[in-house]
């Protein structure tokens, strides 16, 4: 069965350690004290709601993107009013399938109190989650897997497909600026720089490739480039 819930063991807050928490009256105490334990059980629904809407658009998903038509789905009329982007959707999905395969309960437990913790399935795999059912060493490790050091490059900090996307646009564009009876052997050249830049010393035949539908260009918008689903 898909798990869209996780029962939370809310975490106990100390609010004695608040400075200037003696100079509250008893009565405004009793207020933030009865708002705190509410405040963490809407947080708790809110981690378990993500889940289950990341449960809800794959499945549309899986039944639209092949039909090119998940995008078009999200623009509907009584859609767009919540503003869930082609990418936000999918961060949903990848949250859901992280909660399905990769993160022990415990672990998840913290991520979903998180209301912007990101969770990749490439890089947790790639760094495992502790076993450990101490939230304090489970949020050292979800603050490693939101910020990558600086300089080094991690596996799964972005979604692949959309990179080459990316390169796919900008590659076509500087393309067309140089004269046509130039591009094949500049494209040529480029092709042995990108395999340097990937780490491939030796030699290596490529081959033309068509451009997977999903790489095909929309009308450009004010953010830039928009693929197909």
């Amino acid at each position: 069965m898909a798990r869209t819930e996780i029962t939370h063991k809310l975490p106990e807050i100390n609010l004695t350690e608040m400075r200037g928490w003696e100079n509250l009256k008893s009565a405004e105490q009793a207020i933030v004290r009865r708002e705190t334990d509410e405040l963490l059980r809407s947080i708790a629904m809110v981690g378990n709601g993500r889940l289950a809407i990341g449960k809800h658009l794959q499945e549309i998903s899986n039944v639209l993107t092949p039909r090119r038509l998940f995008e078009k789905y999200l623009r509907l009329e009584g859609l767009r009013m919540f503003n869930i982007s082609r990418v936000t959707a999918f961060r949903f999905i990848k949250l859901y399938q992280v909660s399905q395969t990769y993160m022990p309960a415990p672990a998840l437990r913290v991520a979903l109190m998180r209301p912007n913790q990101m969770l990749d399935a490439d890089l947790i795999k790639a760094t495992p989650p502790p076993k450990s059912s101490d939230p304090e060493i489970i949020d050292k490790y979800l603050e490693s897997v939101s910020k990558p050091p600086r300089g080094k490059v991690q596996i799964g900090m972005s979604d692949e497909r959309v990179r080459k996307g990316e390169c796919i646009y900008f590659l076509r564009v500087q393309l067309k600026k140089i004269a046509p009876h130039r591009r094949a052997a500049a494209a040529k050249e480029i092709a042995g720089y990108l395999l340097t830049l990937a780490g491939h010393a030796s030699s290596i035949t490529v081959h033309p490739l068509a451009i997977p539908d999903e790489f095909q260009l929309k009308k450009r918008g004010p953010k830039g480039p928009r693929y197909t689903d």
